[in-house]
């Protein structure tokens, strides 16, 4: 018996356009893992982004060699089978030790580190949140809500999908900014007299203002009630970051400036921004992300998890993960939403904005027939 991989590739249109300061995008491309051990399978997701430079080219070379370097460290996630007894699979062991293998393909490694999660959690019968709290010592929290996002949009717009929004039953909505300060000012202030003093909004500007510019926009925010301010500057300017922290009137949150361990220590040890955002595939995966989860707690700072434009696979792995660890403040998992005819299912929305799956692992069921095989 010997483990087998497959890899797909699966590109989505969007129905809307995400547009932010420093990018658009109308399609989702995501490259998936399947692992199997004869019984049990478990499913990852990449994300072709900028963040982390990786394409479908990287992807497909990094993804392979990340298994085939699992498999031959002799930590096979086999049974006991003729051929002698294969050891279990650790992930507290083997993905540190891909991630130091593999350091320029978080994405990549994140995918297998979904794989393997879901593999393992599928074989004990639990989903992977209970996997998740039984074996890290946690506990869980009675389900996730998301916030939904507005990308920049002219007001008119803006403030129509925010109807959308609250009839759809969404109780925290992110405002995206960063082109164009008074216009920004402007949406702030007619977003919170549409929706009122109960829904929690916030702003992010994806690094998109001078630090002049951010301190004025904080302000402006923090009069609205706004609940805090995420990457108000350019990913490289912790200096900027740390001196809107220690000014703003509110929480300022680090993004794209947070994108690796080591930045993830160091801004948590200097407190240069109030909170985090552990989007899975910067750190590359679940296994990294409880890293984060664990510099940021034992540090003072607040956390929350967020996505790219990831499909539902990689979605789901961030809402098992928000869910086993329930000090995470903020979840943003909705890019899933803009998706036409996604190939995935399982990741339902409930009321109030509560996302949840059902059965063990993942809880996510894939078709594979709707994607193209790269490594069958």
């Amino acid at each position: 018996m010997t483990l087998a991989y497959s890899i797909f590739d699966s590109r989505i249109p969007r129905s809307m356009t995400f547009r932010i300061a420093t990018s658009t995008s109308a399609m989702a491309e995501n490259v998936l893992l399947r692992l199997s051990d004869g019984t049990h399978e478990g499913w990852g997701a990449a994300c072709v982004n900028t963040v982390t430079a990786e394409t479908f080219d990287t992807l497909h070379r990094d993804l392979p060699a990340i298994v085939e370097a699992a498999m031959d460290r002799g930590a096979g996630i086999l049974p006991a089978s003729s051929a002698g007894v294969s050891p279990a699979l650790d992930p507290d062991v083997i993905l540190p030790a891909l991630a130091a293998q593999f350091p320029n393909a978080p994405a990549a490694r994140m995918a297998f580190d979904t794989a393997l999660y879901d593999l393992l959690s599928r074989r004990e019968g639990l989903p992977l949140y209970q996997y998740l709290a039984r074996r890290y010592g946690s506990t869980p929290a009675d389900g996730v809500t998301t916030d939904n996002t507005i990308y920049i949009e002219p007001l008119d717009v803006t403030l129509d999908l925010a109807r959308d929004y609250l009839a759809k039953g969404f109780r925290v909505i992110k405002l995206k900014v960063g082109l164009d300060l008074a216009e920004d000012r402007r949406k702030v202030v007619e977003l919170r007299k549409l929706v009122g003093p109960a829904i929690g909004l916030y702003a992010d500007a994806n690094q998109g203002y001078t630090v002049l510019q951010a301190l004025e926009m904080a302000g402006t925010l923090a009069e609205q009630k706004y609940l805090f301010f995420e990457q108000p500057v350019h990913k490289d300017d912790l200096a900027g970051l740390k001196r809107i922290t220690d000014t703003a009137p509110l929480p300022v949150f680090a993004d794209e400036a947070v994108r690796t361990l080591d930045l993830a220590r160091r801004i948590c040890t200097e407190k240069i921004a109030s909170g985090v955002n552990i989007k899975l595939t910067k750190f590359g995966g679940i296994r990294a992300g409880i890293e984060v989860l664990r510099l940021a707690i034992a540090n003072g700072r607040e956390m929350m998890v967020g996505c790219y434009g990831e499909m539902s696979i990689s979605l789901a792995a961030g809402v098992h993960f928000a869910t086993a660890f329930p000090h995470i403040r903020i979840v943003d998992l909705d890019s899933h939403f803009s998706l036409i005819d996604e190939p995935a299912t399982g990741l339902q929305l409930g009321e109030g904005g509560k996302l949840y799956t059902k059965g063990p692992g993942l809880g996510i069921l894939v078709q594979a027939e709707r994607l193209t095989v790269v490594r069958a």
